[in-house]
């Protein structure tokens, strides 16, 4: 994989790990896209390093990095919606205390629930509430085709944020509960859950 003419080098190999992941199909497109969003300083960053990829693949690798530019081309807000998330938390410095730690966290994520609260959860979801609900499902499905689920099951989801899988589970389970650091999250996993069986 190389770049376009005329791209500078460290910007190419900024972005190279997101796009060998999407190309070799170790990363989904959407976290592919994620991980580009969260490097790239434009939009037409993004864009450009796929089409760039693209270029001189192999048919499969250049069918995933094609899927992952039609997905970029399908949410025009993914960029702003990512540097927002990512903006509004700091993820730097380190506690004196372990319950510090929690309680930055908390704070943290309390301050998405009113922001954000789908990408304070979900950030790879790009903002698309479809591609959220498609996640969820595909986890849950997962964990039935394991077998952790039935008219029996209790279930519970620690770190819940906003009761994406509660409200789901609800309906497969004898009983769930999901726990959270944050209370704004626990507040909108409320308002998600409200009348759930």
């Amino acid at each position: 994989m190389t770049p376009d003419p005329g791209w500078p080098p460290t910007d190419f190999e900024r972005l190279r790990p997101a796009l060998e992941g999407c190309a070799e199909g170790s990363l989904p497109a959407n976290v592919a896209l994620l991980r580009l969003a969260m490097e790239a300083a434009a939009p037409e960053e993004v864009e450009r390093a796929l089409m760039g990829a693209r270029s001189g693949a192999s048919a499969d690798r250049a069918a995933r990095l094609g899927e992952a530019l039609a997905m970029w081309r399908a949410n025009p807000q993914a960029f702003g919606y990512v540097k927002a998330v990512i903006g509004g938390v700091e993820h730097s410095g380190a506690a004196d205390e372990p319950g510090q730690g929690v309680a930055s966290w908390a704070q943290a994520f309390d301050r998405l629930a009113q922001v954000s609260p789908e990408g304070g959860v979900a950030l790879y979801a790009l903002g698309n509430p479809d591609l959220l609900r498609a996640a969820t499902l595909e986890v849950v499905e997962r964990m039935r085709g394991w077998g952790l689920l039935g008219p029996q099951a209790r279930v519970v989801e620690v770190g819940c944020g906003i009761g994406r899988f509660v409200e789901v589970l609800a309906r497969e389970v004898a009983h769930v509960t999901g726990l959270d650091v944050s209370e704004g999250m626990i507040a909108r996993a409320r308002e998600r859950c409200a009348g759930v069986p």
